[in-house]
């Protein structure tokens, strides 16, 4: 029975009269009972009045069938994490093909506040640390720095210098880091960044800082400093001195603010619009792939009956561990885990369940991926496992296509780093901006032999 026919049964058992009222109960001598007596002409009104928003919505329904469709379309993703609408774009709409009519809506995804240590800048050590650096390397290395002469002075004063057999320590004043060129810190930290994890950078897109910022809640003299803190490489600002920042925030909440904007991750949410006359065998061929394939043809079919048309999240055409997956941050464990949950791992795994752990050992992955998947010469397709190539030929990334020029990827193995659908184009800015800028990424596309 139909959710339309159940309303009305109800509205009706509701609104028919009782044909014979039984008498009241008999009253006992030390209750209080308050009796209210009407006509049948009232309680009949009553009755109606109550069953009326029934009928209505019965009518509704069945008036306005598209809306059922509405109804099912994915507004905001099931996820551990916290959803922020990202500035709206033209007409969100994918390029057509044989994945059907694709419709988007960018998000950022926040990490789980629980996630977060803020208090963890408090107690780090902020010295620059130069490790394996002889005093005369480090000397060139600060003669070659855009700073000025002033600050090349204070840098060069080996007074104050911590010279120890791993390496050397400097502790340059607040004001010289705060006044560093943004040329400087771009030779800067790429270096103090691969011998401490404080100043790992954060990535922003260049033409996304300000929407970046939006519902932050963060004060605008923050989002400035932010700002003047950041160097950029290739199509990215990068912000290296989170810890600065975090000195001029005397709230915690304030903190906790500027870490959660900090952590925000550009995806995508994504739905497929069938209408009727759509070439259903088309979109099965193409939508249709282990272990799910059985469920697509019979969802797919049951959308192009809706009068108009109806919508439904591509989340319900994925993989059981994609849907478990997807716009998630991974949990933290203190279980030992062998192999991390990296890009490899994931890409491996997108039609697997259970997951395959030995996929994030990068030797198995290779191995893996040379014998039992072959290049796709013509056009990807969904499932396909995409790689970006250094020019040495190893392998910095890899992601599954969806459709059009959206993957599904994880950039880290860090539980920092979420599940989620990116724009190709998006995925390739990020990863061309931690190589050298002489360097170009390949992407090519790999095919399992079994699909």
């Amino acid at each position: 029975m139909s959710r339309a026919a159940r309303e009305k049964t109800r509205a009706e058992t509701v609104t028919e009269p009782n044909p014979a009222p039984k008498p009241s109960p008999p009253r006992p001598p030390d209750s209080q009972w308050i009796g209210i007596h009407v006509s049948r002409k009232t309680f009949l009104i009553i009755n109606v009045a109550l069953a009326l928003p029934y009928f209505l919505l019965a009518w509704f329904m069945l008036a306005q069938p598209e809306w059922l469709g509405k109804l099912f379309a994915e507004k905001k993703p099931a996820a551990v994490s916290s959803a922020v609408p990202a500035p709206p774009g033209q007409e969100l709409r994918l390029k057509s093909g044989p994945w059907g009519r694709l419709e988007y809506v960018p998000i950022y995804l926040e990490c789980p506040e629980e996630f977060l240590n803020v208090r963890s800048y408090e107690a780090v050590d902020r010295r620059w640390f130069f490790k394996g650096y002889p005093a005369e390397v480090l000397v060139k290395f600060i003669a070659g720095l855009s700073v000025s002469e002033d600050q090349r002075r204070e840098l060069s004063d080996q007074a104050k210098w911590n010279i120890t057999p791993a390496g050397i320590y400097l502790d340059p004043s607040r004001e010289l880091r705060l006044s560093l060129a943004p040329a400087a810190r771009r030779q800067l930290y790429p270096v103090l960044s691969e011998f401490s994890d404080i100043f790992k950078p954060i990535a922003i897109p260049a033409n996304l800082f300000e929407e970046h910022f939006e519902q932050s809640g963060l004060a605008p003299e923050t989002i400035a400093l932010v700002r003047q803190l950041c160097y950029s490489h290739g199509s990215r600002l990068f912000l290296s001195d989170v810890a600065l920042v975090m000195d001029t925030l005397e709230e915690y909440a304030d903190r906790i603010r500027l870490t959660k904007t900090l952590s925000r991750k550009n995806s995508l949410l994504l739905n497929l619009h069938v209408a009727p006359g759509d070439d259903l065998n088309a979109l099965v061929r193409y939508w249709a792939k282990a272990p799910v394939g059985k469920d697509v043809k019979p969802l797919l079919e049951s959308l192009s009956k809706v009068p108009g048309g109806a919508r439904v999240s591509v989340l319900n055409l994925l993989p059981p561990l994609i849907r478990a997956q997807l716009n998630t941050f991974p949990q933290p464990s203190n279980d030992v885990i062998e192999f991390p949950r990296d890009c490899h791992w994931t890409s491996l795994n997108f039609f697997n369940d259970p997951p395959e752990p030995k996929f994030g050992d990068p030797k198995f992955a290779s191995e893996t991926l040379r014998n039992e998947y072959h290049p796709v010469v013509g056009d990807p397709a969904y499932g396909d496992i995409v790689c970006f190539f250094r020019p040495n030929g190893g392998i910095i990334h890899s992601a599954v296509f969806i459709a059009d020029d959206v993957v599904y990827t994880k950039n880290g193995p860090h539980y920092l780093q979420p599940w989620m659908l990116m724009r190709l184009s998006d995925l390739a800015e990020r990863y061309t901006a931690v190589i050298p800028e002489n360097e170009k990424l390949t992407v090519r596309y790999f095919r399992n032999k079994l699909l």
